[in-house]
């Protein structure tokens, strides 16, 4: 069964605050870069909104909790040292349509959980 995963820049509110809209641009791309680093070729990647990605992972390529925590190790834009941490949540996804929205739910649902508590660096 293929796993969704809802990963999301931690502290995206306050980011964006202090950057502009190309920042934030160059920001979204260099996690992308980071996470395509990682993903096997028939794996997705697509942006989901502000500081967010959605993957679809495989079950082929192993557990995918520690490839999730794995991939919200920190990371860096270049030519910049500050380091940025994500948190991820993880759904297992049905074959069907309504599985498919069921599944996106429930992750938008415990990301907000995770938020709402005030956690970061989690994987859930």
């Amino acid at each position: 069964m293929q796993q969704l995963v809802l990963l999301e820049i931690d502290g995206w509110a306050d980011i964006c605050a202090e950057a502009d809209l190309e920042y934030l641009e160059e920001l979204q791309m260099a996690l992308a870069e980071h996470l395509h680093g990682v993903l096997e070729k028939a794996e997705l990647l697509m942006p989901w909104g502000q500081g967010r990605v959605l993957l679809a992972l495989a079950p082929v390529y192993g557990n995918a909790y520690e490839r999730v925590t794995a991939m919200c190790q920190p990371f860096v834009m270049p030519g910049e040292f500050r380091r940025f941490h994500c948190s991820a949540v993880i759904e297992s996804r049905s074959g069907t349509s309504v599985g498919s929205a069921s599944a996106l739910q429930r992750l938008e649902q415990k990301l907000f959980g995770l938020r709402q508590q005030g956690l970061v660096r989690q994987v859930v």
